[in-house]
């Protein structure tokens, strides 16, 4: 059975100290139709959520695909992730984030990704690595899909709000995208095999099932949606 590998790290007290300045850096972010955000604090559910997400099919109806976002914000909540608020402040975020490359011998980035915005938290970056790894390693590769293809990375909620084509709309905590935390990602299916299609299907809800992640099938885009969690022993992740 794989297992990626984690990390454990820290935010240098500097960074952490501009980040935490924002009166946005924590919290959930709640925005109104004509995109004024607050944040909204809950009360967050008691740490049980490994292993909690849905058992379900990946490719389920729309109501379970925003069901599962629901919880993934939950538990985005309970570990303090960040909700980053605009493209400065990823930017400011960049020394305690992973960056992602452009290609490796097993994935490539999609050229639109903006470069600011190629980077993830430093765990759901060694998910990626290893999954990529063993997609390659495992699986026949096609002529129409030799590799990995990464659709997105990090954004901030500006760009949530204006320039994605999503149901994620933050227009209520619960169907706020993940990704404004650094620890989703996009995977391409289009253009993939049949073989390589049900080995990414199965990898994912294997894993989902044991509390490493979470994936939700995105057929309007044509892709699974990754949430990585961190692993058990991160004690603070950065930036909150």
């Amino acid at each position: 059975m794989f297992l990626p590998f984690v990390y454990l790290f820290f935010a240098s007290p500097q960074v952490s100290a501009k980040i935490n300045e924002s009166p946005h850096a924590q919290g959930r972010v709640h925005c109104e139709s004509r995109g004024h955000c607050s944040r909204v604090h809950t009360q967050p559910k008691p740490r049980h959520y490994r292993g909690s997400f849905s058992s379900g099919p990946l490719d389920g109806s729309y109501f379970d695909r925003k069901k599962s976002l629901a919880h993934e914000n939950l538990v985005a909540d309970e570990l303090k992730l960040p909700r980053f608020q605009r493209l400065d402040d990823i930017i400011l975020a960049h020394p305690v984030l992973s960056i992602v490359p452009l290609e490796t011998e097993t994935f490539f980035v999609d050229d639109h990704v903006d470069p600011n915005r190629r980077y993830l938290q430093r765990w759901a970056y060694a998910y990626l690595v290893n999954l990529a790894s063993d997609f390659k390693r495992e699986v026949l590769s096609s002529k129409d899909y030799p590799k990995l293809k990464v659709t997105s990375l990090v954004r901030d909620l500006d760009y949530q709000l204006h320039s994605v084509k999503s149901a994620a709309k933050c227009r209520e905590p619960e169907t706020c995208s993940t990704h404004l935390t650094g620890a989703s990602f996009d995977i391409s299916f289009k253009n993939m095999s049949r073989e390589q299609y049900k080995w990414m299907y199965e990898r994912l809800s294997r894993e989902r099932d044991l509390g490493v992640i979470n994936a939700i099938h995105e057929p309007w885009s044509g892709c699974f949606h990754i949430f990585v969690l961190p692993p058990e022993d991160t004690t603070s992740v950065a930036p909150k």
